[in-house]
């Protein structure tokens, strides 16, 4: 008789068979957890999809479950009681659990020894409370093959020093820097890059610059990177004139995500006029960033009505102001244009939401014709609209609508 334990060893071990995941969703299914088993397979479908996907917008806003994995987590994690580590807030990666947080590194050979060769790791948050030591031996770590994404809670030097040459780190692809503002970070970056690790990476997340770092150095360090599928660059005060020198960083002329959210408000018009700068991008953030009059969806339009390149995911969250119809105007017209890649998400939650007193009817009407399959997703504040206005939306767009009630927590 297979046993739980025994899947996952084999999983461990094999962790990119996605096939041994899939066996492990019939064997569940087998056991009467048909619920667990179809999370299992939509997580291991949706981990090869991009965000925006319509059916991977679709699960994340009807299936939740699906992402989090919360109906399972007491049943489905390792115990970690008694050492500092603990599983991620959402912990579940293609249908086991695999991100863990590190506060410190003391006690790791014990969290080593529940974890290695029983679970497939993926993910590691470290945290501020390590020493150069602890994280040699980290490094040294066979649990550490497995991780793809690493996020630096604390200062990154002494990491980055630590891992960047270590051959268990070769199969990181994405890191975040959740606290970019050291004055020794781009010295930092460009040694990373000269490095194993550096050469391997596909995503790139900055957060959190200060006062004593300059964008500029950053840049020049960056010029290095290998060419990526995801940057970030969130309230890292980039101001107008830095838009074009990221924008022109070869790393960037690959980049299919771009989250440039709660940079200061005069940078936003000049992201708008430059984003198409960047050939392969579908998805853009700029949460909490000022657009000012310029409406982003009409810079899909050139003077002969033909679109130029429109994206496929759009987050305008907590902007300043926004008018309804003229967003929704411009989809219209895009969706008009059927023979041109599609948007399937646009995000506007929390954001000043202002409509017109008077619109014609005819607009309504030839909006609900128009709207597209491929539109998976128009996420709005319901409890920050006229209920008027939610109510036409829901007309047009029926479950397509996401009318969140609770506000976003402050950044």
């Amino acid at each position: 008789m297979i046993h739980r334990e025994q899947l996952w060893a084999a999983i461990a071990n094999q962790p990119d068979d996605e096939v041994l995941r899939l066996v492990y969703a019939d064997w569940l299914e087998d056991q009467g957890r048909w619920e667990q088993a179809e999370f299992v397979r939509w997580q291991v479908s949706l981990a090869a999809r991009p965000r925006w996907d319509p059916e991977a917008v679709k699960v994340r806003w009807r299936r939740p479950e699906w992402l989090s994995g919360h109906p399972f987590l007491p049943d489905e994690l390792p115990d970690l009681s008694g050492t500092p580590a603990e599983w991620a807030k959402q912990p579940f990666r293609r249908g086991l659990p695999a991100a863990i947080r590190l506060p410190n590194l003391v006690m790791f050979e014990e969290v080593e020894a529940r974890l290695l060769g029983k679970v497939p790791i993926e993910e590691i948050t470290l945290g501020a409370g390590c020493t150069l030591e602890q994280l040699r031996r980290l490094a040294a770590s066979p649990l550490l093959q497995g991780v793809r994404r690493l996020i630096l809670a604390g200062n990154p030097i002494e990491p980055l020093l630590a891992l960047r040459d270590s051959p268990n780190a070769g199969n990181i692809r994405a890191i975040h820097f959740l606290r970019s503002g050291g004055a020794g970070l781009p010295v930092a970056l460009e040694d990373l890059f000269a490095a194993p690790l550096g050469r391997g990476l596909q995503e790139l997340h900055f957060r959190a610059g200060g006062l004593f770092l300059d964008n500029r150095l950053l840049f020049e360090a960056l010029a290095d990177a290998p060419t990526l599928l995801a940057f970030s660059f969130v309230n890292m005060a980039l101001l107008p004139d830095q838009v074009r020198l990221l924008f022109r960083l070869p790393a960037l002329q690959t980049v299919q995500s771009l989250d440039l959210s709660d940079n200061p408000s005069e940078t936003g018009q000049e992201i708008l006029k430059h984003y198409n700068r960047l050939p392969a991008l579908k998805a853009l953030h700029l949460n909490g960033v000022d657009i000012g009059m310029l409406n982003p969806l009409s810079m899909f339009w050139l003077e002969d009505g033909l679109v130029s390149r429109p994206l496929a995911y759009w987050s305008l969250q907590r902007c300043p102001l926004i008018i309804i119809e003229n967003l929704l105007g411009m989809l219209l017209n895009l969706w008009k244009h059927p023979e041109v890649p599609q948007l399937t998400e646009l995000d506007i939650r929390n954001s000043h939401v202002l409509g017109h007193y008077r619109t014609p009817r005819q607009f309504w009407t030839m909006l609900r014709k128009h709207v597209p399959p491929a539109f998976a997703a128009l996420v709005i504040s319901g409890h920050l609209m006229q209920p008027r206005r939610v109510r036409q939306l829901r007309n047009i767009f029926g479950e397509r609508l996401i009318a969140v009630k609770e506000s976003l927590p402050p950044k």
